[in-house]
């Protein structure tokens, strides 16, 4: 199931832990990227060398949607136990790389492609026969891992599992919060 981090709460504390503590198999980051860093909800830096430094819980698959997230933070994403990256090389503009997420997110949930670089390359030429002005943009994308990677699937999980994982994440996320409340943020 997806869980999505409004701008709020989207602290490099919360991030960590759900990568840390919680099976993720995909993971988009819609942020600014510069340099060696991306930024949280809340505009704080998270590094390279943080990122780097996270164990990754299940080794998931990054979509970092962000300016020159391969050069910024992808070796870090990898660092830290991604299976495979899909970043940018350059900056890119907002528009157009939000129509690059929405044509993987269509395919991926339609299951149109198990192979994650081909489907990659399909919504970048779907993008791009769209919007041929849009070429420098959609040319910046590239994709790091192996051939044939793809989502995972995991069996449904049962009502117990699911109270349990849902019972440690909330607490979890609520010290976190508690800790940021307390620090006057």
């Amino acid at each position: 199931h997806p869980i999505v981090l409004p701008k709020q709460i989207a602290r490099r504390e919360v991030l960590r832990e759900i990568l840390q503590r919680l099976d993720t198999d995909f993971l988009l980051l819609i942020t600014h990227g510069s340099e060696n860093f991306i930024e949280d909800g809340q505009g704080d830096v998270i590094s390279d060398r943080e990122i780097a430094t996270w164990n990754l819980h299940s080794s998931p698959i990054v979509f970092n949607n962000s300016c020159s997230s391969w050069t910024t933070t992808g070796r870090a994403f990898l660092s830290s136990g991604a299976r495979a990256h899909i970043g940018t090389l350059w900056p890119v503009t907002n528009d157009l790389a939000a129509k690059i997420a929405i044509k993987i997110g269509q395919r991926l949930h339609a299951q149109e492609e198990d192979d994650l670089a081909a489907l990659l390359m399909d919504a970048i030429g779907e993008v791009t026969a769209e919007y041929p002005n849009g070429k420098a943009t959609a040319a910046a994308y590239i994709y790091v891992g192996l051939p044939g990677v793809q989502l995972l699937s995991r069996p449904a999980i049962n009502t117990l599992e699911t109270v349990a994982l849902l019972t440690e994440t909330y607490q979890t996320l609520y010290h976190i919060l508690e800790r940021i409340a307390l620090e006057g943020r």
